[in-house]
């Protein structure tokens, strides 16, 4: 059915890493050890002179293998080299990105197909390692490549969204199964397969919601968060050498992760009928729509096989269509049981939020979030569309969330 299906199913979203930063031709060691060392030289300010000491490098040589990870570490210092006079207590960032950051970090990233910016799939999909290579995706077994502080919270904050990715994977195999089933009007086998994918949900909020036990938020707020900001409403950013509008670049964030808009695709649960639309927009001082499309917008700072594979299910899934051509209460209770599950994980992780951002004013917070959005109206309403995407049983039966 897909090109990327077989992948998908056996090891999700996550990228083969190699495991280790030394793999790389000579000229480009002076990246890694940069990247490695961030812990060193950022409490002490000194991102900015190692960066000046940075040789300008052809990256011709560059075989394809070597890119996700030097996409890694030129993104980690990139972040590093801007967000250090805050972090060290100035009142403004930098504003010109080097030539010898810039130049090699947009041509790699266009080999990437990807915007020349620290994205998820660098912070967390291209940024771990097994301690037991046989070993399960635990945030025990897993340990991350490259940090901005050297702390554990922040070693364990990229590792427990490894093991959430991974956790998705069933999701997948699942979800790709009911659409085949949806295809084939099979209401009964649909049925089983959504119950079944419901509890993978759950599994997956589980896992995600562990942040809480090994992630400090006071360290997130004073060690981490800054440096996952993007320029995006934040700051007037040059890339040096290069005719990039970085201005408009959005920071790392989680809406940049496949596993949600996969499950919102395969049940068509930002399929907003003209009546839902009209709803939410009297409940909202912001249009719907606008909000949606940073939603999709973040769809763009995916590896592109996943974006690709991403609006093929978009073009496919029937499975929303079918339920409600069937209409059985026996299919639209699993259908909904599935819808409501993606909405407790969306509550859960708005619920989780605040400890983890400071107030708007506090330690430069714009009150945006690390993506560029206003968190609170944009997670916000990714709760009411989930919710609004539920669906009445021909025989009347309402869902109840």
């Amino acid at each position: 059915m897909f090109d990327f299906k077989d992948k998908i199913i056996e090891k999700g979203f996550l990228t083969e890493t190699l495991e280790s930063l030394d793999f790389w031709p000579e000229q480009y060691y002076v990246w890694r050890e940069i990247a490695q060392n961030l812990p060193n030289i950022l409490p002490i300010g000194e991102v900015g002179i190692e960066v000046d000491k940075m040789p300008q490098i052809d990256t011709t040589s560059l075989e394809d293998f070597h890119l996700n990870n030097a996409k890694l570490c030129l993104g980690m210092i990139a972040q590093a080299y801007v967000w250090e006079p805050i972090y060290r207590g100035e009142s403004e960032p930098r504003t010109v990105l080097p030539a010898q950051i810039a130049i090699p970090f947009v041509e790699i990233s266009e080999r990437l197909e990807e915007p020349p910016i620290l994205n998820y799939a660098d912070y967390v999909l291209r940024n771990w390692r097994k301690l037991d290579p046989n070993g399960d995706f635990t945030t025990n077994n897993l340990r991350s490549l490259v940090t901005f502080s050297g702390r554990q919270d922040e070693d364990q904050f990229i590792t427990v969204h490894v093991a959430y990715e991974a956790a998705a994977r069933e999701c997948y195999k699942q979800g790709i199964k009911a659409m085949e089933l949806a295809q084939e009007r099979d209401a009964v086998s649909l049925a089983i397969i959504l119950r079944e994918m419901a509890d993978t949900i759950v599994n997956m909020k589980d896992v995600f919601m562990t942040t809480e036990n090994i992630v400090s938020a006071e360290v997130f707020r004073k060690h981490i968060r800054q440096f996952l900001k993007g320029w995006n409403n934040n700051v007037e950013l040059i890339y040096e050498g290069t005719e990039i509008n970085a201005s408009a670049l959005r920071g790392e964030t989680g809406s940049q992760s496949s596993a949600m808009p996969f499950l919102d695709r395969i049940m068509g649960c930002m399929s907003l009928d003209p009546v839902q639309r009209e709803i939410l927009n009297e409940k909202k001082s912001i249009p719907v729509d606008l909000i949606l499309k940073d939603y999709y917008d973040f769809v763009n700072y995916m590896p592109a096989p996943h974006r690709k594979f991403l609006e093929e299910i978009y073009q496919k899934s029937q499975v929303r269509s079918f339920v409600i051509e069937n209409g059985s209460s026996d299919l639209v209770r699993a259908y909904n049981n599935c819808v409501g599950n993606i909405l407790l994980m969306r509550t859960s992780h708005f619920k989780m939020i605040p400890k983890y951002i400071s107030n708007p004013g506090d330690n430069n917070n714009t009150g945006y979030g690390t993506g560029g959005t206003s968190y609170v109206t944009y997670l916000g309403t990714l709760r009411n569309v989930t919710e609004s995407a539920a669906i009445n049983s021909k025989d009347g039966e309402h869902p109840n969330f």
